[in-house]
C-alpha cells in the first residue's frame, strides 16, 4: 500500500504509524458500519485498541499533503492549486454529544440538531483531483454566524499554515460557497495573504468605482459612481458569449465585505425548464482572469464527492464515541481512507487515460483481497498471499465496475 511508504516518511512513532496503515487497510475493506466493534470483527486487534488509538492527535495536514505530493511526483495532479472549504452536517442522536447544536443539514433544506464537520481539500484545477486535508468539528456557539464563521476563518488559516511551503506556494485561493461570503472570513483570511473566490448574493450591494477626474473642491474625493443594478451592464465588460449564457465582468465594491471585489456575473438565458436568472461570483483578487474565477469556483464542487463517499462508503457518520479527540481522528480517518483510494486508483490508471474514481470498486477489491488473505492464512500449507496472488488475481476483482489494477 502506498500508505506504507508516507508514513516511513513521517515522524511518527512505529506503532502509530503500524495502526495507521493496519486502520485504513481495515476501514477499506469493512462492508457495513465502521465503528469500533466491526473494526475489531475484520481484523486482528482488539475494540479496546482501537479506543485507545483513536485518542491519540496526528498532524492530519501533514499526511495528506504527502499524498498530494505523491500524486504531483507521479505527474497525476496538476500544480495549480486552490483549497476548497465547506461544513457537512452528521447526524447524531443523543443529548450528550459534544458540540451537538443546530446545523444546516444540505438533504432536507434547514436546520437539524446534529454535528457539523468543517473539512479544507486541496483541488487542482488541470486534472479536477481533490484531496481532504483535514477535518474540524464546527463547536456549538451561541452568537451563530459571526462566531462560527471567525471559526471557519480560523480553522482555514491554520490548515494553509501547516501546509509544506512547497504545496503553499502553489496555493492559489480559497474556494468557499455563499455561505462565506461575509466580512469576517474574508477579513480574516486577507490579514493572511490569502485570496477568496466565492458567491455572493443574487441582489447583492454593489458600487461602481468613480474613475473620473478628481475635482479641486474640499472634501473627500469622490470614490462610487452609482449602485450596481443587475438589469443593465451597459458598463460591464462582456467575457464570453454563448448560446445559453453571457458573462460579464467588472471592479467594484462590495458594500457588505468592505472591499474590491472582481465580480463575475453569468447570465443565464430562459429555457423551458427554467427562467431566466443569473450568478454572481468574486474573487478578492481584482487582476484575476474572470475565465480563471469561473473555473476555480467550479472546481470547488469536487469537495462535495469527498463528503458523499465519505459518508457512503468510509464510514463519515458511524463514529459512536463522546470523546471530542476520538471523533475528529475517526472523521480524519474516515477522509483519508478515500484520500488513499483515491491515490491507489489514480496511481494504477494510464496518466493521459480518463480516469473515473469509484470508491465502491476500492471497497469491494479491499473486502475481496481481506477475505482472500484469511482463507491462504488459514490453509494447513505453507503459502503466502503474494504467493498466490497471480492465481488469484480474477477474483479479488469480482464485482468490480471498472478494473484498473495491472
Amino acid at each position: 500500500m502506498i500508505l506504507t511508504q508516507v508514513l516511513k516518511r513521517l515522524q511518527l512513532r512505529k506503532c502509530q504509524r503500524v495502526f495507521l496503515e493496519n486502520l485504513i487497510g481495515v476501514m477499506l475493506a469493512i462492508p457495513g458500519r465502521i465503528n469500533y466493534l466491526n473494526l475489531a470483527r475484520y481484523s486482528q486487534r482488539s475494540e479496546k485498541s482501537y479506543r485507545n488509538g483513536f485518542e491519540r492527535a496526528v498532524a492530519w495536514v501533514v499526511l495528506n499533503a504527502e499524498l498530494v505530493s505523491e500524486l504531483q511526483k507521479a505527474e497525476r495532479m496538476g500544480k495549480r492549486l486552490v483549497l476548497a472549504v465547506d461544513g457537512s452536517f452528521i447526524s447524531k442522536a443523543g443529548k450528550h454529544r459534544p458540540g451537538l447544536g443546530n446545523f444546516w443539514d444540505s438533504k432536507v433544506g434547514k436546520a437539524r440538531r446534529g454535528l457539523e464537520v468543517q473539512t479544507a481539500a486541496l483541488i487542482d484545477l488541470e486534472y479536477r483531483q481533490a484531496l481532504a486535508l483535514e477535518a474540524k468539528q464546527t463547536p456549538e456557539l451561541s452568537s451563530e454566524d459571526d462566531s462560527r464563521v471567525r471559526h471557519y476563518a480560523q480553522h482555514t488559516v491554520r490548515v494553509v499554515t501547516d501546509l509544506p511551503a512547497a504545496l503553499r506556494s502553489q496555493l492559489l485561493c480559497v474556494v468557499v460557497d455563499g455561505y462565506y461570503a461575509k466580512a469576517s472570513f474574508v477579513k480574516e483570511l486577507r490579514k493572511n495573504s490569502l485570496h477568496v473566490v466565492g458567491k455572493l448574493r443574487v441582489d447583492a450591494n454593489l458600487r461602481y468605482l468613480y474613475q473620473g477626474a478628481k475635482s479641486k473642491k474640499p472634501g473627500r474625493p469622490k470614490r462610487f459612481a452609482g449602485k450596481v443594478d443587475f438589469k443593465d451592464f451597459s458598463r460591464w465588460q462582456v467575457v464570453e458569449c454563448t448560446k445559453t449564457s453571457t458573462t460579464y465582468a467588472a471592479t467594484l465594491y462590495s458594500v457588505a465585505l468592505g472591499c474590491e471585489l472582481k465580480v463575475v456575473i453569468i447570465c443565464y438565458a430562459a429555457t423551458q425548464q427554467r427562467k431566466a436568472h443569473h450568478e454572481v461570483l468574486f474573487s478578492t483578487d481584482v487582476a484575476m482572469n474572470p475565465l480563471y474565477i469561473i473555473a476555480c469556483y467550479r472546481a470547488r464542487f469536487e469537495i462535495e464527492f469527498i463528503f458523499r463517499d465519505a459518508k457512503q462508503f468510509a464510514g463519515l457518520e458511524d463514529c459512536q464515541s463522546r470523546s471530542p479527540e476520538a471523533l475528529a481522528f475517526h472523521w480524519n480517518a474516515s477522509l483519508l481512507t478515500v484520500n488513499v483510494a483515491r491515490l491507489q486508483q489514480r496511481l494504477a490508471s494510464p496518466k493521459n487515460d480518463t480516469f473515473v474514481f469509484s470508491m465502491e470498486d476500492d471497497k469491494r477489491r479491499s473486502f475481496n483481497t481481506l477475505l482472500a488473505q484469511r482463507i491462504i492464512d488459514s490453509l494447513p500449507l505453507n503459502l503466502t498471499f503474494q504467493n498466490c496472488l497471480p492465481f488469484i488475481h480474477d477474483t479479488l476483482l469480482l464485482g468490480v465496475k471498472h478494473p484498473c489494477y495491472p
